[in-house]
């Protein structure tokens, strides 16, 4: 007789069943959790590793590259000298420092070269992800088809990298010193960062200095006097070494600049600029030919080749070397004559000190005034200016101090004491002091993950790696920093 009994689990059985599974499952899933967590976090780090490795090569080859200049079959220099091949910007003790490059690319697809100018720089983002940095890059062409162009062509403002907690450059910048000529038969030494002059060259100067200075290409300083001659300087040996006289028929009575031809040119007192050939150590030509006003201020040569000539009043000429002739002429339309110094600054800005307590600002792609830095100036900057490799405006004046000044800010924010008892009315020009690691650059990166892990750390920069950008934090981040050092060969050279 077949039982009508039907076999199944009891109620207890399924409740021990599910008991049992809820315990499997919960286990499971808690391995899960901590299986993902650690494999976010593992992903995390290696993209910051990753990330940090790549940038820090692109940054090195760059950065190696600074100051090649092409040449072509016949060895000339296709695109002129390359004044500026390296420019770092200090960001003092906050995040981060900026670099620009300058070099010549030769396509090997192509066969054809051009002048490049590259920019890394970080600016603040925020989000959901916190508080942080992003590295920027920005490539211009400044010449193509061998010629430079007077209007660089401006690249695609391009995001290398996020979660940017330093970025430091160390290299010549502080092993620069600033020559400055006084009122008297003296050059002041300066040494810019400790904002001091250190020594003072006199010995074997026959004449005032008291115009324009420009260090050429054979690293001898070459100083404007107030009669016919232009004096010739070992900045080694501290002393002078010779003159250029022969053929000067005008006086230098403003500022020089050695072109890419490797010739000087010279502001004089009447409507001429003069040409002097430093080897043969004599005039050799002068630019006249249709100066509509006295090129009796300052000089300075745009990045496009053309020559930039302050007046005795609001307009700057525009020279064409090549032709030797003035080719157009900047109205600044700030009523201020243009009495003192001109700079190009790494922004491709024209600089011009006046005879007021303004420097003015100069776009010579539109040959106009865009803008003044006057606010807070204690001297007026009615003299030389020159650029810093720290990006800053060092402007004589007619004391003996030397005013500096952000082009950035818009401000003074700081000023040197010559030391020399003389008002520095005379050029200023800086040259590298020869160390032996001018050629060196140490490049100092660190980043931090996306997300935060494990237990608050203080983090201190002294941790990682040395530098004027100061961290100090307590948070749950992991960070690590990329360091190296780069031979930038063509300072080497």
């Amino acid at each position: 007789m077949r039982s009508r009994f039907i076999k199944a689990y009891t109620l207890v059985e399924m409740l021990v069943a599910l008991a049992v599974s809820a315990i499997i499952i919960g286990a499971t899933y808690a391995s899960y959790e901590m299986v993902a967590r650690q494999y976010h976090k593992n992903m995390d780090i290696a993209d910051m590793h990753t990330s940090g490795r790549a940038i820090m090569r692109i940054i090195e080859r760059d950065v190696r590259m600074a100051g090649f200049e092409y040449r072509d079959k016949d060895a000339k220099i296709t695109y002129g000298s390359i004044s500026n091949p390296l420019t770092i910007k200090d960001s003092g003790n906050k995040c981060c420092d900026e670099v620009t490059v300058v070099y010549d690319y030769f396509d090997e697809a192509s066969k054809k070269a051009e002048r490049i100018r590259i920019r890394y720089w970080t600016e603040p983002h925020t989000s959901n992800k916190g508080s942080r940095h992003r590295l920027y890059k920005q490539k211009d062409i400044l010449g193509r088809n061998g010629s430079v162009l007077t209007n660089p062509v401006l690249g695609r403002k391009e995001v290398m990298a996020d979660y940017i907690e330093d970025l430091q450059l160390v290299n010549i910048e502080n092993s620069k010193l600033l020559y400055a000529a006084s009122a008297n038969y003296e050059i002041a030494v300066i040494d810019p960062i400790q904002k001091k002059g250190i020594s003072v060259i006199k010995s074997g100067l026959n004449y005032r200095p008291n115009s324009g200075l420009a260090f050429g290409p054979d690293g001898l300083l070459y100083a404007g006097s107030s009669n016919y001659t232009i004096m010739i300087i070992d900045p080694e040996q501290e002393k002078g070494i010779g003159a250029i006289r022969s053929g000067l028929n005008y006086r230098p009575s403003g500022g020089l600049a050695f072109g890419p031809d490797g010739l000087l040119y010279v502001c004089t007192n009447s409507y001429s600029v003069m040409i002097v050939d430093p080897i043969q150590k004599k005039g050799v030509g002068a630019i006249s030919s249709g100066l509509s006003y006295r090129a009796n201020s300052d000089l300075a040569f745009g990045p496009n080749g053309l020559l930039y000539a302050g007046t005795s009043s609001d307009k700057i000429m525009i020279i064409d070397p090549i032709q030797k002739k003035q080719v157009g002429v900047i109205d600044s339309g700030i009523n201020h004559r243009t009495s003192g110094g001109l700079a190009f600054g790494p922004n491709g800005l024209l600089y011009a000190g006046t005879s007021s307590d303004k420097i003015m600002i100069i776009d010579p792609s539109q040959n106009k005034g865009v803008g003044t830095i006057g606010s807070g100036l204690s001297y007026r900057p009615n003299y030389y200016l020159e650029f810093g490799s720290d990006g800053l405006i060092y402007a004589g004046t007619s004391s003996d101090k030397i005013m500096i000044v952000d082009p950035i800010q818009k401000k003074q924010v700081g000023v040197i004491d010559s030391g020399i008892n003389h008002r520095t009315y005379g050029g200023i020009a800086f040259k590298d002091k020869r160390t032996g690691q001018e050629s060196l650059v140490t490049i100092n990166l660190t980043l931090r993950t996306k997300n935060q892990y494990g237990k608050d750390r203080q983090f201190k920069k002294k941790d990682y790696h040395g530098g004027n950008f100061k961290i100090d934090k307590t948070d749950k981040y992991k960070r690590d920093t990329f360091s190296t050092t780069v031979l930038v060969r063509n300072l080497a050279l």
